[in-house]
């Protein structure tokens, strides 16, 4: 693996895309190059996932993924400072997609998060399905797992990516229909891409 080495590189999608998976294959991948990779999920925080699953309102949910993202942020510092590639299952945008899919004002979402001092990742890949075959190879566990919701946070994934230059991340969207195989070597080419780098 040579180029420019990938900082921090997040996954995003509706539930079902596959991305736990395509965040495992990625982090090995890495790692077999010869990057010491830190993966990771939000919510990070144990006590905020708990919380977030008691709850069905959405300002909650925006609160406390802010919350997890600001406790995360010294972690997000010294990772970077040691030279590690990170990969992320979820980031802000996640929230802007399903708040926003449940009424929340994107420049609300953004402004509860304080985003513009963040650490946001430098690619984010979006998975996108249809919803009716994401729903359908999902475990059926997440609170947000309803194929009509699903539906409206896809369209909010569309617009985020349409308007994707109003964001500092860089950002792709690859076709999560195929096998998990093609969907990897999407995010491969994607990733190679963007970030400059050349698979062996």
């Amino acid at each position: 693996m040579k180029g420019e080495l990938p900082t921090y590189v997040a996954l995003g999608g509706i539930d079902g895309t596959g991305k736990s998976t395509i965040q495992h294959m990625l982090a090995d991948r890495l790692s077999k190059g010869g990057l010491e990779v830190m993966s990771f999920a939000e919510p990070y925080h144990d006590f905020v996932k708990e919380l977030l699953e008691g709850t069905q309102d959405p300002w909650a949910d925006v609160l406390l993924f802010a919350l997890d993202r600001w406790l995360l942020r010294p972690k997000l510092e010294e990772w970077l400072s040691q030279g590690k590639a990170l990969i992320s299952s979820r980031s802000l945008y996640c929230s802007v997609a399903y708040q926003g899919a449940q009424g929340v004002v994107w420049e609300d979402i953004l402004g509860a998060n304080q985003w513009e001092s963040l650490i946001l990742p430098d690619l984010y890949v979006i998975l996108d399905a249809d919803p009716s075959l994401a729903y359908s190879r999902s475990s059926g566990r997440e609170k947000f797992e309803d194929r009509g919701f699903l539906a409206k946070v896809r369209d909010e994934y569309w617009k985020i990516y349409r308007e994707s230059k109003r964001f500092p991340t860089r950002m792709v969207m690859i076709d999560a229909a195929p096998s998990i195989g093609e969907v990897f070597e999407g995010v491969l080419a994607a990733v190679g891409d963007v970030m400059n780098l050349e698979w062996e």
